[in-house]
């Protein structure tokens, strides 16, 4: 799949985000970040079964970018992507044990649509595999120029939004001129959210 390809699926990804948000309210004391316990619970709840210990200790640490020991919702994005990376969500629809949730007028719970789910966070590996074809789990930007110049995109929207001195500066969150997993799907769904569907818990750095 293209990153073209990708890019013309944001409206709908835009929905799925609502299903998603759901389920980090559901799971927030605050309704802006998930401690830890919160997202044993969302596991749990996605899952149909307990995680293990280890196990959220290494989402929770891998998606908490702010290093604050609590994450907000587009971080809760990039633990569900790993989750989904180590195989420790299942979304099967057998799983899936709640009812709808009355917190979203407009669509459905995250509960009720877990292959939309799913699909999501795959595109989001998917499109972050396209750059990272070693699986390295590092990007870095001369690898990036390259590719999109091996495939005719240098002046492309895709290029465009991988190159940029802004889009870089978003996803290169530790400045350390590599792209890993955690800050694609961070600055990924800040691109896809352009209504602002995950702007809670962003007034604390």
């Amino acid at each position: 799949m293209s990153f073209e390809r990708i890019l013309l699926k944001f409206d709908h990804l835009q929905d799925v985000l609502g299903y998603v948000k759901d389920n980090f309210l559901a799971c927030s004391a605050d309704g802006k970040f998930v401690d830890m316990a919160g997202l044993n619970k969302a596991i749990t709840n996605i899952k149909g079964s307990r995680p293990s210990e280890e196990e959220v200790k290494e989402i929770f640490n891998f998606a908490d970018l702010h290093e604050d020991v609590r994450i907000n919702l587009k971080e809760f994005v990039v633990a569900l992507t790993l989750g989904v990376v180590l195989d420790s969500i299942n979304f099967g629809e057998e799983k899936v044990k709640l009812a709808p949730s009355p917190r979203r007028q407009s669509m459905s719970s995250f509960f009720g649509h877990p292959k939309e789910v799913y699909n999501m966070l795959s595109l989001i590996v998917s499109a972050y595999l396209l750059f990272d074809k070693d699986g390295s789990g590092r990007i870095q930007r001369d690898t990036v120029t390259k590719l999109l110049d091996e495939r005719g995109h240098k002046d492309s929207s895709s290029s465009n939004a991988m190159l940029s001195q802004e889009r870089w500066k978003e996803l290169d969150w530790d400045e350390n001129g590599q792209i890993d997993l955690a800050e694609f799907v961070h600055a990924f769904t800040m691109w896809v959210d352009m209504d602002n569907i995950l702007s809670v818990g962003e007034s604390s750095p």
